[in-house]
């Protein structure tokens, strides 16, 4: 079945609309729009008795509980947990599957022979004189979908040149920021303070600057330092909190420090103390699933300290993740994105090109973005470039009818309209919008001899009463 990413369906909208050029949709405009327009067209879906989405669920008799007095003709059984709606509900006699019927809350108290069934709260109720296995098929909930936001440049304003002396670029979601080491200092420039530069701390060669719960970590002289910061007020007071003189390489994730040296990978706490060795060899380390996952700079890469196989062929520079997936940077420049089920990777996916560096990645950050290098790379011009990608899934959408695709994309780009009282735009797109529903609404027909389920109890007894209609 095809699919479409979310990111398509958002171009597509932003299109309808003419808001192609505009930052006047915010993100979370475009998440709620998105989701909007799923879960209706899901709810659609699911009225029209669709057989996509469906799980199915078999009750054996001891599952059932006897509701007190009835008579013991009258049981429940929990819903599982993913259900969503009823698609249709049997019984087993003889080795036969036949249909269950819903019951009108008026005939609750009248045994039947074969079982009849309503939802209430969050259990299945049942009434029967005797018990039979059960099986419900059910359509289980609407997913939560997501898209990438879009990526956040930084350093636009000045020359190649000054760009060239920046070191260890890394991005830190407080004011949308980036901190970075340049000759003697660790500095942090804010997007949302228009790109001004603060000088942090003036130190011997920083390297690694990190920025964890309220303090920068470097690197000096081969030793850890740190000091407190809210990154707009620079040059307070740095602590040195572990001596070696030989440390090479900085991590701060899941209040630990991981550091390496020219011989071993150590731990310790967030104020230096309780140093301990973790492997003997040089590398670095990031948050995996949960899992510490190490690359050991020989083109090893390790999760709880047993190698990875399935990566891509080719030499790896560096790695990252945002604890979900493992993201590895090659010496092509390419940065590719792998999904690790205990120690396979596999799904590769390419998620950008002439990549030459690729700063640590704090997975605390409520934004999920990681800091990348382009210097030019297999490009002709070589333009440096510091660009924080957003590592928000880019939800695949397949569904069983094409037009849901169109159908979300218009959706979102009448909630764009309509948040820009745009009455014009809106006079164009609403007809085609009413026109796809249309379509949908054709294409997803409700079974022909389906009688609603609600009213499944008439339909064993010669259609609605008299007088009640019908729907």
């Amino acid at each position: 079945m095809a699919s479409k990413l979310t990111s398509e369906l958002l171009t597509d909208a932003k299109s309808i609309a003419d808001l192609q050029q505009t930052n006047f949709v915010t993100y979370q405009d475009i998440l709620s729009a998105l989701n909007e327009a799923y879960r209706d067209i899901y709810n659609q879906y699911t009225e029209s008795d669709g057989d996509y989405f469906v799980q199915t669920a078999v009750f054996s008799m001891s599952e059932m509980t006897v509701i007190p007095d009835t008579n013991g003709y009258q049981f429940e059984i929990p819903l599982p947990t993913d259900f969503y709606k009823v698609r249709a509900v049997g019984y087993n006699a003889g080795g036969q599957w036949f249909d269950v019927k819903t019951f009108s809350i008026s005939d609750r108290n009248n045994p039947t022979p074969d079982p009849q069934y309503r939802i209430r709260n969050n259990t299945l109720w049942l009434k029967c004189i005797s018990q039979f296995q059960i099986k419900l098929e059910y359509y289980i909930p609407p997913v939560e979908l997501t898209t990438p936001d879009e990526s956040l440049s930084f350093f636009t304003t000045i020359s190649d040149f000054a760009k060239s002396s920046l070191r260890d670029v890394s991005f830190v979601d407080l004011n949308q920021s980036a901190i970075y080491a340049s000759g003697n200092d660790v500095k942090a420039l804010s997007l949302v303070s228009g790109g001004t530069e603060v000088t942090l701390v003036t130190s011997v060669t920083p390297s690694k600057p990190v920025y964890y719960r309220g303090y920068v970590y470097y690197i000096s002289a081969g030793n850890v330092w740190r000091m407190p910061t809210d990154l707009v007020t620079g040059l307070a007071a740095a602590a040195q909190i572990i001596t070696d003189g030989t440390i090479t390489d900085l991590s701060v994730f899941d209040n630990k420090i991981y550091f390496r040296n020219s011989t071993q990978a150590k731990s310790a706490n967030l104020d230096g103390t309780g140093v301990a060795v973790l492997i003997v060899s040089g590398g670095s380390f990031c948050k995996l699933q949960g899992n510490l996952c190490y690359f050991s700079g020989g083109g090893a890469v390790l999760v709880n300290f047993l190698p990875i196989t399935g990566l891509s062929a080719g030499t790896i520079l560096t790695i990252a993740s945002d604890n979900l997936y493992l993201y590895v940077l090659y010496a092509t420049l390419q940065l590719i994105r792998f999904t690790i089920t205990g120690t396979v990777a596999s799904d590769p996916l390419i998620v950008a090109t002439d990549v030459s560096g690729l700063a640590q990645h704090v997975i605390e950050q409520p934004l999920n973005y990681l800091m990348t290098t382009n210097n030019g790379g297999a490009s002709t011009e070589a333009t440096i470039y510091f660009t924080a990608l957003s590592l928000v899934e880019d939800s695949a959408l397949d569904y069983p009818s094409t037009e849901v695709w169109e159908l979300i994309s218009y959706i979102m780009a009448v909630y764009f309209v309509r948040k820009n009282s745009d009455l014009k735009r809106m006079s164009v797109i609403q007809p085609s919008l009413d026109k796809l529903w249309e379509r949908f609404r054709q294409v997803n027909k409700r079974d022909e001899n389906q009688v609603y389920r609600i009213n499944d109890y008439y339909g064993t007894r010669g259609g609605f009463p008299a007088g009640t209609g019908g729907m």
